[in-house]
This record gives structure tokens, sequence and C-alpha cells, in this order.
């Protein structure tokens, strides 16, 4: 179980990180409308992928602090 929630939280830590890249490289030039962006949560992802559902939402969104 350990292991099963330590990949998932790895795994919305890449996936959020890529997504803020890519608005990044989207808006660099635009720091107003870079700032109005909205980020995803975890949750968003347990609809694609519903094995992140079989780990505990805090350990997820602890993942999502740690990006910030």
């Amino acid at each position: 179980l350990l292991a099963k929630t330590f990949g998932c939280v790895r795994f919305v830590y890449n996936k959020m990180l890529a997504e803020r890249r890519d608005t990044y490289e989207q808006f660099k030039g635009d720091k107003e409308a870079l700032k109005k962006q909205k980020f995803p949560t975890p949750a968003k992802y347990k609809e694609e992928f519903a094995w992140l559902k079989e780990v505990d939402s805090l350990a997820l969104a602890n993942a999502q602090l740690n990006l910030q």
C-alpha cells in the first residue's frame, strides 16, 4: 500500500508539473494572464486514472501543496 501510494503521489506530482510547464510556455510573455491561470487538483486526474482512487486523497493533496 505504501509503494502504491508513493507511486501515485509521484505520478500526480509529475502530471501537475507538466501542466504547469505547458501553461508557463504558453503564457510566458504575458505575466498577467499567467497569474490568472487555474491549475488542476488531484481530483481531476481521478476521473481519467481510476486507480488513483485506491490511495489516500490527502497524500495526493500534499503532492499539490509540495508543488506549489
